[in-house]
């Protein structure tokens, strides 16, 4: 049983060291991955670039403002004033 534990943490230890090193910015959501776009920050846990983010925000302002606010307190609190049950 030991030889057979060896043998897997041989086989895992190859594999844990190629986990990448991630290191947070001080933006909530954003990171640097070593290895993943030339380790330009991307959106955390993707491997989207935040200048690809950006670009997408600018060409879609109108509909995200409208999502970011629908999810919003002041969205639900007008909401539930105006369909009061």
């Amino acid at each position: 049983m030991e030889v057979e534990v060896r043998r897997l943490k041989g086989m895992l230890e190859p594999l844990m060291a190629s986990v990448p090193t991630r290191t947070p910015t001080e933006h909530p959501h954003i990171e640097r991955v070593e290895g993943v776009c030339g380790g330009e920050p991307v959106i955390e846990g993707t491997r989207i670039p935040v200048q690809d983010a950006i670009g997408y925000y600018h060409n879609h302002k109108e509909e995200i403002e409208r999502a970011i606010y629908q999810n919003s307190e002041e969205y639900n609190r007008e909401w539930l004033e105006k369909n009061r049950v």
